[in-house]
């Protein structure tokens, strides 16, 4: 979604908590119409992933083997929120639509602003090493 990408945070735990939730069997009635599929091996996640793998092959871009590997990876990382966000990264730039010169750079926020909180923090942390590097006012605020 082109329009959220500042939101790509919460839209990845949504999915993520989707996709647990169905890997875990906490959704124990069927998603799919049992009038319309009647295989009795059906479950939820073979429905699942069965229909994600349909709606993806709408995209041109994608043969069948990264489709299928990026639903695999929808269940396998449902546990893991960082992988789970690099997965959906990656499938982005796989569909190429974040690539038609739109700037990705929000799809990696939250990462850039903890890596500057740790910059912050190391070159604090090498000033308050060295006495007088750090003015008295603004050790009182570090203190807090």
């Amino acid at each position: 979604d082109t329009w959220h990408k500042a939101d790509f945070k919460l839209q990845a735990t949504i999915l993520l908590t989707m996709f647990n939730a169905v890997e875990t069997w906490l959704i124990k009635s069927p998603l799919w119409d049992p009038a319309k599929i009647q295989d009795p091996t059906m479950t939820n996640q073979k429905f699942l992933r069965e229909h994600v793998e349909q709606l993806l092959t709408s995209f041109p871009t994608l043969n069948k083997q990264q489709i299928h590997k990026f639903v695999v990876g929808l269940f396998d990382l449902n546990k893991d929120l960082p992988a789970f966000k690099n997965h959906l990264r990656d499938f982005l730039v796989q569909i190429k639509e974040f690539t038609q010169g739109q700037d990705n750079t929000e799809l990696f926020l939250e990462e850039q602003e903890a890596q500057l909180a740790r910059e912050k923090e190391q070159q604090r942390i090498k000033a308050s090493a060295i006495p007088g590097m750090i003015r008295p006012i603004d050790q009182d605020e570090m203190a807090e």
